[in-house]
């Protein structure tokens, strides 16, 4: 803490981070994110440690220690969250039809992206698996195409994360709209074009989400304006 104390003191009388190479700390936390949910989990972890350099706009701290204090446990959320999901997708990646990494099989109703509407009848092993997962909102996912015709490495090994944003479930059908997650989305235009996706179950994300919300409350006496929604 006195080496973050100094750091900071140090900043604030000979560098304001107020210059126009300060970021405005919405627009890192969106880079964060970004980088907590790639499917190429390596790099995303590079990117965040080289984004912790990053000098953060002062005018939203009432103190340099405050934005140091923000800066550096922000980034400890995300790579925290980084390496969780991480956990999961390569599990997902490499087991992906076996122990927890069971999915279910979705038929894609509409796609427009960065939003996915599936469903499916329920069928008995989908009842079984959500007997033991239960998806809500802002839940995590996985959704990887499902071509039944094409077995390669490379389709079977393509992924997005999402975040689930409405689910309904009445015992006979399932139906889910999965936004997502990343830009990644946007590099596969041809996702747009499959009518089938395996959908895994990832990790809540309330419990990060709120810590996020914790951190900007203690830290910063003027909210970006993004932030009116959340962007964690």
């Amino acid at each position: 803490m006195k080496t973050v104390t100094a750091a900071a003191a140090d900043e604030g009388t000979s560098s304001p981070a107020s210059g126009s190479r300060a970021m405005p700390p919405d627009v890192w936390e969106q880079l964060l994110d970004e980088c907590t949910v790639l499917t190429n989990c390596n790099f995303g972890q590079a990117i965040l440690h080289e984004l912790g350099d990053v000098l953060l706009e002062q005018s939203y701290f009432p103190s340099p220690l405050a934005r140091q204090y923000f800066q550096n446990y922000r980034l400890m959320l995300a790579l925290e969250w980084q390496a969780q999901l991480a956990t999961g997708i390569e599990d997902r990646k490499a087991y992906g039809d076996m122990f927890e990494g069971k999915h279910m099989i979705l038929n894609c109703k509409s796609a427009t992206m960065p939003v996915f509407s599936l469903g499916t009848a329920l069928k008995a092993e989908d009842r079984e698996f959500l007997a033991n997962v239960q998806f809500r909102e802002d839940d995590c996912v996985l959704l990887r195409p499902f071509e039944e015709q094409r077995s390669s490495d490379e389709a079977e090994r393509k992924c997005f994360v999402g975040v689930v944003t409405s689910v309904k479930s009445d015992g006979v059908n399932f139906n889910v709209n999965v936004r997502l997650a990343s830009g990644e989305g946007a590099k596969h235009a041809d996702i747009l074009t499959c009518r089938r996706f395996k959908l895994y179950y990832l990790t809540p994300a309330v419990t990060h989400d709120r810590m996020v919300e914790a951190l900007r409350s203690l830290t910063m006496h003027r909210m970006p304006i993004s932030v009116s929604g959340c962007f964690c």
